[in-house]
Parts: C-alpha cells; sequence; structure tokens
C-alpha cells in the first residue's frame, strides 16, 4: 500500500527523511518497515514514467510530502514515524549503520492517523492513502559528564509554554522510552524510544499542539522506570 504524508519540519535547504515503524502488539512500536525523504525541491517528475505512477500524481512538485510503500499485512498498524536527518549525505543502510539525528517524531498507538485514516492491514494497493501525523519537535543534548546512577530529573521551566527540558542520566548503555500522559493516563506523545549510550542527556518538549493542563512524563531505560508530573499553563 502506498503511503503518503505532509512533514510540517522539513527544510527548504536539507531533505531529511522519515522511518516507519510498524506495531509490535497494541500500544508499542517494532522495527522499521518503510524509510524515504521528504520531497522538498518542487521538481516536475510528471514526464519520468520510471517512477511510480502515485509518486508522480500524489507527491511530485510537493514541498513536505515523502511517499512510501507498507506491507499490506499490519495487524497493529504504523505505530511510530520518526523524522531524522541524513548522516554524511547516505540514505542507504541508515536503519542499521547511522540513522541520523531525531528531528521530530510522531505516534499512533492504534495506528490510526489523522484525518483518521487507518494504516491496519491496508487494501489500498497503489492507490495513497494520506496521513497528515503531528509531529512534535524534539531535541537532543549529551553533555560531556558520566552518570553514575539512573535518574529522571523534573523538567524546567514549570509550569512552562510552550517549551521545557527533561533531563535524564544513564550509567549503562540501554533502550530508552520517554512518554507524555495527560491528567486520564492516556498517551500523547512518545518523544523517544531508541537505544541510547550511557551518559546525560536533556530533552527539549514543545507542547505547542496541546492544550493547557497537567501530564506526566515516564522515563523507562532497561528496568529502571519514574514518572514525573508537568504543567503547561498557555
Amino acid at each position: 500500500t502506498a503511503l503518503s504524508l505532509l512533514s510540517p519540519n522539513a527544510g527548504t535547504q536539507q531533505k531529511n527523511f522519515l522511518l516507519f515503524y510498524r506495531g509490535d502488539t497494541a500500544g508499542t512500536s517494532g522495527r522499521p518497515v518503510a524509510i524515504n525523504v521528504i520531497e522538498n525541491d518542487g521538481l516536475n517528475l510528471s514526464g519520468v514514467t520510471d517512477y511510480l505512477a502515485a509518486y508522480r500524481t500524489t507527491i511530485d512538485g510537493q514541498n513536505r510530502a515523502c511517499l512510501v510503500l507498507i506491507p499490506n499485512a499490519l495487524p497493529y498498524g504504523i505505530t511510530t514515524i520518526t523524522e531524522r536527518t541524513i548522516s554524511g549525505g547516505q540514505l542507504m543502510s541508515m536503519i542499521i549503520d547511522a540513522p541520523g539525528d531525531v528531528v521530530s517524531s510522531a505516534t499512533s498507538p492504534n495506528g490510526i492517523w489523522p484525518p483518521g485514516i487507518s494504516t491496519v492491514n491496508p487494501t489500498g494497493g497503489t492507490t495513497p492513502i494520506s496521513i497528515q501525523p503531528g509531529f512534535v519537535l524534539v531535541a537532543i543534548t549529551q553533555n560531556s559528564t558520566i552518570a553514575s546512577e539512573y535518574k529522571l530529573s523534573q523538567n524546567y521551566p514549570n509550569p512552562f509554554n510552550p517549551s521545557t527540558k527533561i533531563d535524564f542520566s544513564l550509567p549503562n548503555s540501554t533502550n530508552v522510552e520517554l512518554k507524555i500522559f495527560d491528567v486520564l493516563g492516556r498517551e500523547v506523545y512518545t518523544l523517544l524510544n531508541e537505544e541510547f549510550a550511557a551518559g546525560n542527556y536533556s530533552v527539549d518538549f514543545n507542547a505547542s499542539e496541546l492544550p493547557s493542563g497537567m501530564y506526566f512524563y515516564k522515563l523507562t531505560a532497561g528496568e529502571f522506570s519514574e514518572v514525573k508530573k508537568m504543567v503547561l499553563i498557555k
């Protein structure tokens, strides 16, 4: 099935790319199943018949758009999409070797994306199903100090509008999940879900798409897990 989308964060100079992750079980993400660059040059490829027709009619000439082919057998759909920079100018082998820095990410635990399009076991063939994921901007920095223990710090500033920092420490390399929940316990965003080396990290979280209110952020790193509260006031 051809899946097309628009990314609000694609720049006009550098082409970023998107990784599409399948759901392993309901609400969790597994391995990537598709990858492609985000178009930003506006080139007209209507006469280049070597390109997939769906690409020429849906993505061709657009900015901030991407088209990928996803499997029809996706019982939990596409649950996570991450936008990354192209490391060293190479797209090949990005998943294994150097996936690039995360620019933004979007999650949909049930595989249904705005404007209400389901990616669960899609049957569209080469007819594109168009989604517009709600990307959340995530900037990650690492300082040079050595971490001696797992730690999740209180976000700052708090209350905040619309940006805040979330710091955490890892004494060992491990997979890290950082999730945002609303006051009813519903998952709002997955900010991080990837392997990190030992160290101290700071995540810049932009909540401009969220309404005012109380939220919780949860860090899971190996067997360590901790939850803290934050308040967004607009």
